[in-house]
């Protein structure tokens, strides 16, 4: 079964790398312009790259880890990595001990990274038994893991199969198209629901920065809400297709984006990633759209069982595995409307607890917060352990005095309020962009006396 869904997957890509895609990519260095890497030419290094490796004598079925950007060495190396029938482990953008560390609980046969403005590859010698991957194993990700430690998943390339063949029909992709990037394709959502579909298709798609986001053009995009907020109204009546997910949408934006020609996602690394997908244009809060696999609830939270599903988690050197046949907990709180679409409630992990005893669940009242006052960027409702709950919030763009001022004398919540800039958030992201909300709920009390302390509490 590997060989031929592995060959399977490999084929729609290839002929879609030859029928029309090219990648747009703007280099590290803004003087050095963009590059234009036709399909075929990604192919060929792919093969180069996977005929150089072979010499290597790396042992069957090697796991491939790379810690690379977004760029035509990314793709290359992926591509080149499922040639030799291996395991693509792509490391998020994380510094050194956190990546140390995911390097030896992976143990690659080969690790690729970018340093230094080079790229370096490293043979890996194995350390004792060598691991027992499943037969169809095509990809391990990383979760972005808002409240725990990041853990790993395994993809299969059926479930891979199913992602793009199931996704592609409802993307609206044509080989004239242009898909934005906005994500790091170490995140499932667009390593998966982005750049497999686009190079299946063959549309083009565009790598650079966002400091030119609002001033371009093109025709997808697949973002977070938080880059979502960014499009201006001209970009968003542009668009032909895309997805909006990985994060609750606030009822301001919802707004925005409603009737246009972007779907609302919902998924999760074990998903593969799809869950549930929305019509065009059918944006309301905390939607997450009609259930594309089977869904149920159960005692209060999302289960889902889908043919896209992670196969295992790799954990301390063993595959632990996921049944075919197995219902998966989301961990999302969700309602299930009259219409049979689902509405998300919150984490049932980001509950948190008051020095009274009482539960406070913060993500509704985040999202209310966040249409009450939009030029809020991003907002946590946060206090465990504390007698009342604190906001903690940042601006849109590079907010002066007067627009801090002018929130403050409008705020008439019942939470003290604490503005931070981005140097105060920058520890508590993601390589996705998302909060860590636990790492954030870690350090709590710090961050309590330190708004005090500071004076930025109202």
């Amino acid at each position: 079964m590997s060989t031929s869904t592995r060959e399977a997957l490999l084929q729609i890509l290839e002929a879609g790398l030859h029928s029309g895609f090219a990648l747009e990519w703007q280099t590290p260095d803004p003087a050095g312009g963009a590059r234009i890497w036709p399909g075929p030419a990604l192919w060929a290094w792919a093969r180069r790259l996977a005929s150089h490796w072979r010499r290597l004598s790396l042992p069957q079925r090697p796991r491939v880890a790379v810690q690379l950007p977004n760029s035509p060495i990314y793709i290359a190396t992926l591509l080149a990595t499922w040639m030799l029938d291996g395991i693509f482990c792509p490391l998020p953008a994380w510094r050194g001990a956190q990546t140390v560390s995911a390097v030896d609980s992976l143990r690659p046969d080969l690790l690729i990274w970018h340093g230094l403005g080079r790229v370096h590859t490293r043979r890996q010698e194995r350390r004792g038994e060598a691991p027992l991957d499943p037969e169809d194993l095509a990809l391990m990700l990383w979760t972005s893991a808002s409240m725990h430690a990041p853990r790993v998943f395994g993809l299969t390339h059926a479930a891979l199969l199913w992602q793009v063949q199931s996704h592609l029909p409802r993307l609206a992709l044509e080989r004239d198209s242009l898909v934005r990037n906005c994500l790091p394709w170490t995140h499932v959502f667009a390593g998966v629901l982005e750049l497999l579909p686009t190079l299946a298709r063959g549309s083009s798609l565009r790598v650079a920065a966002l400091g030119t986001f609002r001033q371009e053009s093109f025709t997808h995009v697949f973002v977070v809400p938080r880059v979502a907020a960014l499009l201006q109204d001209t970009q968003i009546g542009a668009l032909a297709g895309g997805i909006v997910g990985g994060a609750p949408i606030s009822a301001e934006l919802a707004r925005r984006l409603r009737g246009s020609a972007l779907r609302v996602g919902y998924g999760q690394t074990e998903a593969g990633p799809g869950v549930c997908l929305g019509d065009p244009g059918d944006f309301r809060p905390a939607f997450l759209g009609r259930a594309l696999v089977e869904v149920e609830q159960r005692a209060g939270t999302l289960h889902y069982r889908s043919p896209g599903q992670a196969l295992g988690e790799w954990r301390a050197g063993h595959w632990h595995p996921i049944r075919r046949d197995a219902w998966v907990d989301s961990g999302d709180v969700v309602r299930c409307g009259d219409d049979g679409c689902w509405y998300w409630l919150g984490r049932r992990d980001a509950r948190f607890v008051l020095a009274d005893g009482r539960n406070v669940e913060p993500e509704l009242e985040e999202l209310r917060l966040l249409t009450s006052y939009p030029e809020i960027a991003t907002l946590v409702l946060g206090g465990p352990g504390a007698r009342h709950p604190l906001a903690l919030a940042r601006l849109h763009g590079d907010p002066g005095p007067q627009q801090e001022a002018s929130l403050r004398r409008r705020w008439h919540e019942p939470y003290p309020l604490r503005i931070a800039g981005e140097a105060f958030w920058d520890p508590y992201l993601g390589p996705s962009g998302k909060v860590q909300r636990g790492e954030l709920y870690a350090h709590w009390s710090g961050i309590v006396r330190g708004a005090a302390g500071a004076g930025r509490t109202v």
